[in-house]
């Protein structure tokens, strides 16, 4: 494509056949093209439509071909534009760090719930914080929760933590750990009237069936490394160890999980609250109350 006299339409409809050679829907690549070129242009939806005849600024176009090229080897959509929505928020998302899911909006629902049961000023724990999304839309949302301890083995996503933090100004409520959530639970002797938590939950066998842009993203987030289940048994044993009396657990749970993590948690000090479905209409979360 010429870097000259390349209007915005040229420049998606382009971008638009490319794409669809790596995402194979036409409706899909289309969103994605427009995507890419909103954040090359720095453009507004709205605004891209009323330029659409217009000639694409060389330096735009420079950029929207780059960003483009990128996503062509599979580099996930998010990490080229750094932006991801949650719960009605834009994120900063960046290489490295787990990328938010819209099913994962289904714990925030949870949380909704249980909140009007935990104590004035709760302090929460975000188990495997990512780039914050948990943690931060409960200090926006959830009037109970005071403070929140971020813990991920990942610097990265810690850095991304504070940074989300910062944009929505709950950074002086956020608590960073970086190692082993267990581990560091227990040398500090921290203990939550909350623990929420997105822990790798794909089996390691089944990794092979990803999307090659799925496997961009870092592996610790994807799986334990064994057969999903690690996290969650756990959480099980060392409940008390972890939460307050008449706390709650609330945990994102992989497709046909549910069953097997209700046994983990069939034990005198637990009682099950109930699970909550994704958008789509899955079983996406379990909640647990430490009796």
């Amino acid at each position: 494509m010429a870097l000259i006299k390349v209007t915005y339409s040229q420049a998606l409809l382009d971008a638009r056949k490319r794409l669809t050679k790596v995402i194979r829907n036409k409706e899909s690549a289309f969103r994605e093209a427009e995507s890419i070129l909103l954040h090359a242009g720095s453009l507004t939806r709205e605004k891209l439509y009323v330029l659409l005849r217009e000639a694409v600024p060389v330096d735009v176009l420079k950029h929207f071909i780059n960003m483009t090229a990128l996503r062509l080897k599979n580099v996930p959509l998010q990490y080229i534009t750094g932006t991801e929505c949650f719960y009605g928020r834009e994120f900063k998302v960046k290489q490295g760090v787990f990328i938010p899911r819209p099913d994962t909006e289904a714990v925030i629902d949870a949380v909704f719930d249980v909140n009007k049961n935990l104590p004035s000023a709760s302090v929460a724990a975000d188990c495997g914080s990512g780039s914050g999304i948990l943690s931060i839309t409960m200090l926006k949302e959830a009037d109970n929760i005071r403070q929140v301890h971020c813990f991920d083995t990942n610097k990265k996503a810690l850095d991304l933590t504070l940074a989300n933090a910062l944009t929505y100004g709950v950074s002086r409520s956020v608590k960073l750990h970086k190692g082993d959530f267990f581990a560091v639970c227990r040398r500090l002797h921290l203990k939550f009237d909350l623990l929420v938590s997105n822990p790798p939950y794909i089996r390691l066998k089944a990794l092979k069936t990803l999307q090659k842009e799925v496997l961009k993203e870092p592996r610790a987030a994807l799986t334990d490394g064994s057969h999903g289940y690690t996290f969650y048994r756990k959480f099980a044993d060392n409940g008390k160890k972890l939460i307050n009396p008449n706390g709650f657990i609330v945990m994102e749970i992989g497709d046909n999980m549910g069953r097997k993590i209700r046994k983990f948690f069939d034990k005198p000090e637990w009682k099950f609250v109930g699970a909550f479905k994704d958008f789509r209409g899955k079983e996406r979360v379990l909640v647990f109350k430490l009796l």
